[in-house]
């Protein structure tokens, strides 16, 4: 059997301390992570907008 290992989803801080350096953000969307108490979303609203008249292909 293995062990798993990995955090409590009660201990957000401990999980935000390994995450926070890793830039989901720009990496998983580009921009810079925004500065505290600013959003991403109108940045990324504005991208994705651009592909409302998209058509599968």
């Amino acid at each position: 059997m293995t062990k798993r290992m990995g955090a409590s989803p009660e201990d957000h801080n401990g999980i935000w301390a390994v995450q926070k350096d890793l830039d989901f953000p720009g990496h998983v969307f580009g921009p810079a992570r925004p500065a505290a108490g600013e959003s991403l979303m109108p940045v990324l609203s504005e991208r994705l907008g651009r592909h409302t008249g998209d058509r599968p292909v």
